[in-house]
């Protein structure tokens, strides 16, 4: 079932809801005999996929219900939550058949915080009676709905931080120690006049070897699982090469003991 919001004319400009195609609704179109929808951009890419919907009629709801014209296609709004796509969205006037309850956004180039209470006392000047509920800025809400995978995600960080760190002890310790047993092997190669060079190219030929094998398989493995934390980003993808190739950069500090 398609979703239908109930809005006035100045829903998408105050939500910065870019227009698409068409125009927004307009004070005439409250009137009981105009009959106008807007549709977003995915109810519009998947039911009109090659043809402009712009003038072409629409039924939804039973289906006794009147025919309403597309006057507009605005953007994709995430209303189910940031970790969702956007679905197939209606808009309706909502002048011409208001609902039981509605939603007031305000917008103000000042803190918006301030302007609560003179939001509470607008409305109660109109009805005394309407109830005022659930008052919070935008920001507020978009932090609210991220809260559950926020937490996820610094939880993870904190541990895969912890687990960095006690990487590059770990590595770095295991090669220094292998690199101090052959210490006897550097001194008669050096006796029977191996170069101090070639010594410690060999050391460091081995190193890399070892800790390019081990970047391989661990960047190998974290690609292979970077789909299970697809959901806990947003705005960016799980295989960000910045973040790959530093990690790399940090655990190459095995160069550093051999």
């Amino acid at each position: 079932m398609t979703p239908v919001e109930h809005v006035n004319p100045g829903y998408f400009r105050t939500l910065r809801i870019s227009l698409l195609e068409g125009r927004v609704f307009d004070e005439t179109d409250s009137r009981p005999e105009t009959s106008v929808v807007i549709l977003n951009k995915v109810f519009a890419q998947r039911f009109f996929p090659n043809d402009d919907p712009i003038a072409k009629r629409i039924r939804f709801g039973p289906t006794e219900s009147s025919w309403s014209t597309i006057v507009g296609v605005v953007g994709n709004v995430r209303h189910t939550g940031p970790d969702r796509e956007a679905e197939p969205q209606v808009y309706v006037p909502y002048a011409g058949n208001p609902p039981s309850t509605a939603m007031l956004a305000v917008r103000t180039d000042s803190d918006p915080r301030n302007l609560a209470a003179v939001v509470r006392d607008q409305v109660t000047a109109v009805d005394t009676e309407q109830p005022v509920f659930g008052v919070s800025t935008m920001e507020q809400r978009v932090l609210d709905s991220l809260s559950g995978p926020r937490f996820n995600t610094t939880l993870l960080g904190f541990f895969g931080f912890v687990a960095l760190v006690l990487a590059v002890g770990v590595v770095y310790g295991v090669v220094a120690y292998f690199v101090a047993l052959r210490t006897h092997e550097f001194g008669t190669r050096v006796a029977l006049g191996a170069r101090q060079r070639g010594v410690v190219g060999t050391v460091m030929t081995q190193g890399i070897a070892m800790t390019a094998a081990g970047l391989g398989l661990g960047l190998g493995g974290a690609f292979a699982l970077t789909r299970y934390l697809s959901t806990l980003l947003y705005g960016m993808r799980p295989t960000d090469p910045i973040t790959f190739a530093g990690v790399a950069l940090i655990l190459a500090a095995a160069l550093l003991a051999c």
